[in-house]
């Protein structure tokens, strides 16, 4: 396991060992493929079928996922001296109506106008 995924987990379901463990299984996967969806990033269907069931668990929730990231940030902050707290609105569109040798368009052409 990324050091990174051990300081995220050390805060986030602290009530519950199996759903830590999980969650940080689900962190390192993601981590290793970001841009990829649950099922390309996991390896394998029971892989999959877990990382579904932990998030569909009743109690684990956003915030006790997101528990542990918060309070990394606050560890990592109150180290600096100065932390900017940007908020980025931009977005990035990798779509595009031009195929490219060999490969599909993300967009779809028809529509009806």
């Amino acid at each position: 396991m990324s050091p990174w995924v051990a300081a995220e987990r050390a805060e986030s379901q602290r009530h519950e060992a199996r759903h830590t463990t999980r969650l940080a299984k689900l962190l390192s996967e993601l981590s290793e493929r970001p841009v990829s969806s649950i099922p390309s990033a996991c390896h394998g269907w029971a892989e999959t079928v877990a990382a579904y069931r932990l998030l569909d668990n009743p109690s684990v929730g956003c915030e006790a996922i997101l528990s542990g990231h918060q309070q990394a940030t606050v560890e990592r902050s109150q180290l600096q001296e100065v932390a900017w707290l940007v908020q980025d609105t931009s977005f990035l569109n990798y779509g595009t109506l031009q195929p490219k040798g060999g490969m599909g368009t993300v967009k779809e052409r028809s529509r009806e106008e």
